[in-house]
């Protein structure tokens, strides 16, 4: 599997980008979010960060792409066409089936949320 960022996509690509969020319960703020939070808990969390699995096949089920990493934002150049999309983070997996467009760019957000 690739890990990384892909910047250089021609433009008579399609671009799929995956942005994978955690939510921090010090942002929900509370008591117990405070302690939390003078105890170093937020920069723990953040270490344990889930690894992201994305994997995209064509409408014939062959295998296009598969990435997994340790990053919250993975950009992906295709071939206009229409794809299924299978995105894991942590114990939180979802599918999607879309159709992308030459020069065009999709934005899928993946939302965990964490242990408060």
């Amino acid at each position: 599997m690739n890990e990384g960022l892909v910047t250089d996509v021609p433009v008579s690509d399609a671009r799929l980008s995956v942005h994978a969020h955690v939510d921090d319960p010090i942002q929900n703020g509370g008591i117990r979010a405070l302690w939390r939070s003078l105890l170093g808990w937020p920069r723990e969390a953040r270490q344990s960060r889930p690894r992201m699995q994305v994997h995209v096949a064509d409408r014939q089920g062959q295998n296009v792409q598969c990435v997994e990493t340790s990053d919250a934002f993975v950009e992906l150049p295709l071939a206009p066409g229409t794809y299924d999309v299978i995105v894991k983070l942590g114990t939180t997996r979802r599918r999607y089936t879309m159709t992308l467009v030459a020069g065009a760019s999709c934005d899928l957000h993946l939302r965990l949320e964490g242990t408060a």
